[in-house]
Formats: C-alpha cells, sequence, structure tokens
C-alpha cells in the first residue's frame, strides 16, 4: 500500500520593509541563495500577481490607504506551501507516471486557495522549480476593513485575524487540506497538534556549519554542504558521535583505572605507615 503524502503549509510574520526586501530577493534569487540550482533558477514562475513581492505590497497598502505602520506591527504573512516526497517520488526515489499532472494540478489548485481564501490580499505568489522539492511562496498582506468613531470607513493591518493563536493557524491547515482533498488531490493534513517545528533555510546552514566545525575538529572530512547529500551528513554526524562516545569511554576507563590505583596505593600507604608506627612504639 502506498504512502500517501502529507500537505505542508507554513506561515512567517514580516514586521518591516527591510525583512521584507530581503524576503524578495530571497524569492527572485537576486542574492545568492546555497541550497538553490542556478541552473534551474529559470525555471522558476510567478502564478499570480506582483512580479516584484515588494512592490505588489506597497502598491495595495497605497491603495487601501494605509499609511502609518504600527511599530512592531505585522506587514505581511509569508506563505511556503509544499508537499512530502511521496506526492510524486515511488519509494526507489523515480517519479510516478502522472507526476507532471499531480504538479501541475497542485500548483493550480493552492494558487486557487490562496485567492479564494485572501483575495487581493494575496499580493504575489511564486513557485521554486530550483530547491530540491517545488514548493509555493505566497505573500498575504493582512489588511482589514474599519469604521472610526466618525464613521469613516478605513483599512488597517490586522494579523490577528489569520494567525492569532494556534486555532487560527490549525483552522488555517484544515481549510488548505480540504480544498485539496474536494479537488481529488490525494494530499492528507498535517497532524493536529504537533509540536515539530520548521527550522528556517538560515537555520539549517548554520547547523551545517557548526557540524562541519567539529568534524574537523575531529579529524573527520565533511561532505559538502548540499541538502541533498543529507543522509551523507547524517552518516558523517553519526561517526562523529560515535568516536566522541568512544573516545569519552576509553577517557573515563583510563580514568577509572587511575583512580583504582590511586586507591590501592593509598591502601598500602596507609598500611605501611601503620606499621612503622608500631615499631616505633615497641622500640
Amino acid at each position: 500500500m502506498s504512502k500517501v503524502s502529507s500537505a505542508i503549509l507554513r506561515t512567517l510574520k514580516i514586521k518591516n520593509f527591510a525583512d521584507l526586501a530581503a524576503m524578495s530577493a530571497h524569492w527572485l534569487r537576486t542574492q545568492p541563495t546555497e541550497n538553490a540550482n542556478p541552473a534551474r533558477t529559470k525555471l522558476n514562475k510567478v502564478l499570480h500577481g506582483h512580479s516584484n513581492p515588494l512592490q505588489g505590497v506597497k502598491e495595495l497598502l497605497l491603495k487601501k490607504g494605509i499609511t502609518k505602520l504600527r511599530k512592531n506591527g505585522v506587514l505581511a504573512i509569508e506563505y511556503v506551501l509544499a508537499f512530502s516526497p511521496e506526492f510524486l517520488m515511488n519509494e526507489d526515489g523515480s517519479y510516478k507516471k502522472n507526476a507532471k499532472a499531480n504538479l501541475r494540478q497542485w500548483l493550480k489548485e493552492s494558487t486557487s486557495w490562496l485567492l479564494e481564501t485572501y483575495g487581493e490580499n494575496c499580493t504575489t505568489v511564486l513557485a521554486h522549480f530550483d530547491e530540491k522539492s517545488p514548493h509555493i511562496h505566497a505573500l498575504i498582506v493582512p489588511t482589514k476593513a474599519w469604521t472610526n468613531k466618525s464613521g469613516t470607513n478605513l483599512n488597517k493591518l490586522c494579523a490577528r485575524d489569520i494567525t492569532g493563536g494556534r486555532q487560527k493557524l490549525s483552522q488555517l491547515q484544515d481549510s488548505y487540506a480540504e480544498h485539496l482533498k474536494s479537488k481529488g488531490i490525494q494530499l492528507k493534513r498535517g497532524v493536529k497538534g504537533s509540536k515539530a517545528k520548521h527550522q528556517t533555510v538560515k537555520q539549517f546552514y548554520s547547523a551545517i556549519n557548526k557540524s562541519k566545525a567539529d568534524c574537523l575538529k575531529a579529524g573527520i572530512v565533511p561532505p559538502s554542504n548540499n541538502p541533498a547529500e543529507f543522509n551523507v551528513w547524517q552518516q558523517t554526524i553519526q561517526n562523529l558521535t560515535e568516536s566522541l562516545n568512544k573516545n569519552d569511554e576509553e577517557q573515563f576507563n583510563k580514568l577509572s583505572n587511575m583512580i583504582s590505583e590511586l586507591v590501592i596505593t593509598n591502601e598500602k600507604l596507609k598500611a605501611e605507615l601503620s606499621n612503622n608506627r608500631g615499631r616505633t612504639v615497641s622500640r
């Protein structure tokens, strides 16, 4: 029986234009991206909205008349939509016969869900194909209509309506999975209440660099930092762990032997001292 793949949805709050600009540069590959294949970057595609994520947000804020940003408020929310490998791959690592059709349908219906859910607040939807697994980035500007005390209709930013609390995030996961299911896409919802946390790309490479330094200190040649070679990394770190554990055990055994020898020597010295005192008294 084939394993059913999972639908993946993650969110990240963006609180200022500097962070938004950095995100935009990552999306558009205008800055070096370690885990991306430059030869495949041309395959990346804007599925909806503005081709420049930063500019798209600015234009929507202008249209909505939002000029003042609350300090430490949420400017936009980045969505990452993806799936586990079984959606396209067989257990032996080969692609399924219907992999292309499945991918096209997933791209279409994921974009459809974003637009049905957020409308014009979804300013950019972009698909990346230059990394190990295809995935979608989407940018949501959390605008909300409201009426002030004088009766004037205005707009404001309010991320709480989208990501305010565990329940709302869970409802997002439900909504996305149910939409895909209704379209015949075989992707199950992730486990509810799971405490698993996603590591960002920055955290991932930070961990790799730390591991590389540990390998070099231990005299182990580290593999390359390509995520495609994660299994190699895993084996290398396992070897490193075993080496360190073995070294610790050897050091512990040496220390234990030294202590045992010291205890024996100490007992001998005590016995000799006692004998010497006895001789002194008898004289």
